[in-house]
């Protein structure tokens, strides 16, 4: 079997509307999940989100990293 690649997400949702939404997180997720080809790890670092994007994050079995402060985006 091969080697997984990893792919790490930044996600950060102030509920402004205007960065990472939710639904573009969930379709993101989803598209890699369905499509990737090969094997993977994806980690998803949340840069301090609205509680639904956490909520979302935290019920993935992929890896995660809850940020207690917005430190800027990637």
């Amino acid at each position: 079997m091969p080697t997984p690649i990893d792919i790490v997400m930044v996600h950060y949702n102030n509920g402004s509307g205007n960065y990472n939404r939710l639904h573009d997180l969930i379709a993101t997720v989803k598209s890699l999940e369905s499509s990737a080809g090969y094997p993977f790890r994806l980690f998803i670092v949340d840069n301090n989100s609205i509680v639904e994007s956490k909520e979302y994050i935290k019920s993935t079995p992929h890896y995660k990293v809850f940020l207690n402060a917005n430190v800027g985006f990637a």
